[in-house]
């Protein structure tokens, strides 16, 4: 009986860890629910700022961590970006639908922080 119950925990903690794993790589901005925060940054909920306005919606974002590096954030970003529909459009600059997103990386107090912001494509 013993072996049994050990066998069916193994196997639930087996199922459970690529939900676990799921989750940790889905967080997403608050202000911009669908841009995600990299791995090594903390969201700072100071920097979000959001407007709804007729012409379209400017909101702002930003995160900061200090093990990353600014290429591997915008090495990150380049590439997840385009997997989610924002197509590049120059330097740190991606449309969609009708939106422009930049993100900027400066070094801060010992910090790389990411900052994002949407407004109206032009």
């Amino acid at each position: 009986m013993k072996m049994k119950q050990c066998a069916v925990l193994l196997a639930l903690m087996v199922m459970a860890v690529p939900c676990y794993a799921q989750g940790a790589t889905s967080h997403f901005f608050e202000t911009l629910y669908d841009v995600p925060v990299m791995p090594g940054l903390s969201e700072l909920p100071e920097n979000a700022l959001v407007f709804d306005k007729p012409s379209g919606r400017i909101a702002q974002a930003g995160a900061a961590g200090k093990t990353l590096q600014a290429a591997d954030i915008k090495a990150f970003y380049a590439t997840t970006l385009p997997q989610l529909g924002w197509v590049p459009a120059g330097t740190d600059a991606y449309t969609r639908e009708g939106e422009k997103l930049v993100l900027s990386v400066a070094y801060e107090a010992g910090y790389q922080v990411v900052r994002f912001t949407l407004s109206p494509a032009r």
